[in-house]
């Protein structure tokens, strides 16, 4: 039997479907930004609180991930439409 027609978002191996690769990557990708997240406000933050210019440093990369994961989520949000 062939495989039905791909999507946008879709592709489909023996009737199953399965997220484009590109959008899995996206997907994948939030999750790694997320996971930093969590380790720098988790762990980070509070290890480097006796040195001012680490804490400034994972401050800063803290709302660098931030920003990538929420512009990574809405340009994801745009596939789901």
């Amino acid at each position: 039997m062939p495989a039905a027609p791909s999507t946008a978002r879709h592709i489909y191996i023996n009737n199953n479907a399965m997220l484009d690769n590109h959008l899995y990557n996206i997907y994948k990708q939030i999750v790694i930004e997320n996971k930093s997240l969590w380790r720098i406000r988790g762990s980070y933050q509070e290890d480097s609180k006796s040195c001012k210019e680490c804490a400034a440093l994972w401050k800063e990369l803290e709302a660098d991930k931030e920003k990538w994961a929420n512009k990574l989520e809405a340009h994801l949000k745009k596939h789901s439409k």
